[in-house]
């Protein structure tokens, strides 16, 4: 069984400041001294670094697509709401139209299904589309970020983690 998230153990895990343990910290909390590391770590993985939060949202969107990861979908959906940016990310994603994204986006995005489905699926030509927006260490910030949400995606699946009730409300 998860912790409550009023647990001692998880009570400074609230790293999005917006009064919510998600079920992956809580369930991190078994481990002693993880719950906030791992919610640091997943937090850095989407504000950290120079590519932005969003590109890398739409990118663990699409892991969680292809793994059929509803937890996961759920929460990058739910940050992917929290601003305009986002939003209209989400709703281009949704209609299946990751051609209107916008390139850099759209780039990425394909970036994390082609690593995604083979590792060795980056083509000579798919890298050089890559270079064509990103610099030396924001390859190294997709790369980190598809192995992250492939990582995630098999936590929060292996484990079962039940999707929370706030998380559909948000």
């Amino acid at each position: 069984p998860l912790l409550s998230p009023d647990n001692s153990l998880v009570s400074d895990a609230d790293v999005f400041g917006d009064h919510h343990v998600p079920n992956y910290v809580l369930a991190f909390s078994l481990l002693p001294k993880s719950a906030k590391p791992m919610a640091v770590t997943f937090k850095s993985y989407l504000y950290g670094g120079s590519i932005e939060p969003e590109a890398k949202m739409a990118m663990g969107l699409r892991i969680a697509q292809i793994w059929r990861s509803p937890y996961v979908a759920i929460h990058l959906e739910r940050l992917l709401r929290s601003t305009e940016n986002g939003k209209a990310v989400l709703a281009t994603m949704t209609k299946g139209a990751d051609k209107d994204l916008k390139p850099s986006q759209r780039i990425a995005v394909r970036y994390a299904d082609l690593l995604t489905r083979d590792i060795h699926g980056v083509t000579d030509e798919d890298f050089k589309e890559v270079r064509a927006y990103f610099n030396d260490s924001q390859v190294v910030e997709l790369s980190m970020v598809t192995c992250f949400f492939n990582y995630f995606v098999r936590y929060c699946e292996g484990a079962g983690l039940p999707v929370e009730g706030w998380a559909l409300k948000n």
